[in-house]
């Protein structure tokens, strides 16, 4: 590799070449990759070009998902949620079966998928609210449910140090992939205590547009707390609150 001598330490890319600073010093390389023009246009870049078509697809798909949910969403701390949705709604994609490569859609994939999906990877629902959940979406009434049966909060959580109460939080959504828009619904709970006393059943119910031709999509979020001198505060920016799709009623 060849190294730049003088006084100059040069950093940057003009014409083919780039410098760059090295432990060993600076050093100049011969500037690669592909030109832009070329990928665009050149009929060996096709498949790179579908590639690219899709991918940006997907991102734009989990963007609206999220900003449909958004309000649940922030409670929950994960980096790694966007990238994770992108992946998801990427293989979506993948099993269109009526468009054409670079042409596919979410709206015509498997959205299915993302039954189960969670929105905090280090806080799974699976590993916090041990209580068997249902949530169930009626298209023609609009109507989405959440049931949690009755269960001891102290026993059937993972309930992370210095937590005093919980809030259980249903978010659904109707959302249209197409022009970017969604109508959301939410329901809590109030903030319930973490106590070896069993707590009594909990019913939400949220109504979006009844007879809906649009994605239907359900989630529950659990939220912990701490009490002090009667006000409530959050934990780590969400980094033990769990939130999971619950349910998803593709498009009629």
């Amino acid at each position: 590799m060849p190294k730049q001598k003088g006084i100059l330490p040069i950093q940057g890319t003009t014409g083919n070449l780039t410098f760059y600073k090295t432990k060993d010093g600076y050093a100049v390389r011969a500037k690669g990759g592909v030109d832009a023009s070329r990928i665009l246009n050149d009929p060996k870049f096709a498949r790179t070009r579908e590639n690219g078509r899709e991918f940006g697809r997907a991102g734009n798909a989990g963007k609206v998902l999220r900003d449909a949910m958004k309000t649940v969403v922030k409670r929950v701390g994960d980096g790694s949620l966007v990238s994770r949705m992108s992946r998801l709604f990427n293989r979506v994609i993948k099993t269109d079966g009526v468009n054409l490569r670079g042409e596919r859609k979410v709206t015509e994939g498997e959205l299915g998928f993302f039954k189960g999906f969670e929105f905090n990877a280090n806080s799974p629902m699976s590993t916090t609210l041990y209580a068997a959940v249902t949530g169930a979406i009626d298209r023609a009434s609009g109507t989405a449910t959440v049931e949690i049966p009755a269960m001891i909060p102290a026993k059937f959580m993972a309930v992370p140090p210095g937590a005093t109460h919980y809030v259980l939080t249903a978010a659904a959504a109707e959302v249209d992939f197409a022009d970017g828009s969604s109508v959301n619904a939410i329901a809590a709970t109030a903030e319930l205590p973490i106590t070896e006393v069993e707590a009594a059943p909990v019913s939400l119910t949220l109504n979006l547009p009844a007879n809906s031709d649009k994605p239907l999509f359900l989630a529950l979020c659990i939220e912990f707390l701490q009490e002090v001198n009667g006000r409530f505060y959050g934990f780590n920016a969400g980094e033990f609150n769990a939130m999971t799709m619950l349910t998803v009623n593709a498009a009629a």
